[in-house]
């Protein structure tokens, strides 16, 4: 086998294979943490990792001399590609049960790993479900509600959610303190039971791939136990979480009117104010207060059960509000919104707060709030 490959469209398929084979466990077993290549007559590279959860398959283009196979530890291959200039070309042959390695006056040789000795690839088999989006559909779907899902021996809630709504393909995660839900409109047909939980890394992964602004469109594909995540550069598979997703739809609120919208970049900046001002010696996490009144139109907020911040933004309100948020979720939060405001509803007796972007009618958080201590 030999083919020539520029090094820096080599280093970026290797770095995205090679996320799968970073974890511990699979360090371990030198099977596992194997690249695996194959080289067609045609020009075609593909570049493969099984890690018996998770599996990806990248294609790339070289210029192809013989075709043929191999297997080489993905580390230290990954490694050694990047450090070459990208604008190089990088020429693998292979001989026996070694790697050979060029570029330029470099030469480096690694040991091939069997080719019997890699694991099966994971195979889809009896589709059950499936449907097609735009690659910043699929993004969304998998990248905004990930925040938000749990960390935790909670097994079930440590992924995201797919299934069909009423309102169309939907994305879920919750780690019961908050939830997102974010969906891509008329989208059907992957799935309607409960029990498409991808799990968390596979998640990344998937985020990882889907920003190839090359894949226009994206095909997911489910079976009982799996799910395919294909595009035109590359086919990913996952194993998911045995488990059925709770039914999170009781727990999103109603909207209540009593409610608040604000500049998303003002009240970024107003959080980081107060967050300046928090006593690092004080061990419990430091929460923001909110406050409003419909008759002016303006958000209070403060560092609820102290005295040492009062900052007021402009905001157009509606009845009544005050809670608290734990300082660290509303800046992961408002890191998520995309928009250039966000609305936050309080539907009192201490239930979640529905947190919305007004500029987009698909996406929404629920978040409980803190409990708020009045300084005496």
């Amino acid at each position: 086998m030999k083919f020539s490959i520029g090094a820096g469209v080599l280093a970026t398929a290797l770095a995205a294979a090679t996320t799968l084979t970073a974890a511990s466990r699979v360090k371990k077993v030198a099977n596992l943490e194997a690249i695996h290549i194959v080289v067609s007559a045609g020009g075609e590279v593909t570049i493969s990792s099984d890690v018996l959860d998770h599996g990806v398959k990248l294609s790339v283009l070289a210029d192809v001399a013989t075709s043929g196979e191999l297997a080489v530890p993905a580390t230290q291959f990954a490694a050694l590609v990047a450090a070459f200039p990208i604008a190089e070309m990088v020429t693998i042959t292979t001989a026996n049960t070694t790697a050979y390695i060029t570029c330029n006056r470099s030469r480096f040789r690694l040991p091939a790993v069997p080719l019997d000795q890699l694991p099966a690839p994971l195979t889809l088999g009896a589709e059950i479900g499936g449907v097609e989006v735009a690659r910043e559909e699929a993004l969304a779907l998998f990248a905004r509600p990930l925040f938000a899902a749990a960390k935790d021996d909670r097994f079930y809630l440590n992924g995201i959610f797919l299934h069909t709504s009423k309102e169309g393909l939907t994305a879920v995660a919750t780690d019961g303190h908050r939830l997102c839900r974010t969906t891509v409109p008329d989208a059907v047909g992957l799935s309607t039971d409960r029990r498409l939980i991808v799990p968390r890394a596979a998640v990344r992964l998937i985020t990882k791939l889907l920003n190839d602004k090359r894949n226009e469109r994206i095909m997911l594909r489910r079976s009982v136990t799996l799910l395919a995540v294909e595009a035109t550069t590359f086919t990913f598979v996952s194993k998911l979480i045995d488990a059925n997703f709770p039914s999170y739809e009781r727990v999103v609120p109603i909207p209540s009117g009593n409610a608040i919208t604000v500049d998303r970049r003002l009240l970024a900046q107003a959080v980081a104010r107060i967050a300046a001002v928090t006593d690092p010696h004080v061990k419990a996490t430091p929460r923001v207060g909110f406050s409003w009144q419909s008759d002016e139109p303006a958000l209070h907020l403060c560092l609820a059960g102290f005295d040492t911040a009062d900052d007021v933004i402009e905001a157009q309100t509606a009845g009544v509000g005050r809670f608290a948020f734990q300082i660290w979720q509303l800046r992961e939060l408002l890191d998520e919104i995309e928009g250039e405001r966000v609305h936050f509803d309080l539907n009192g007796g201490g239930g979640p707060i529905l947190i919305t972007d007004p500029d987009d009618g698909n996406y929404l958080v629920a978040q409980m709030p803190c409990v708020w201590s009045v300084v005496s």
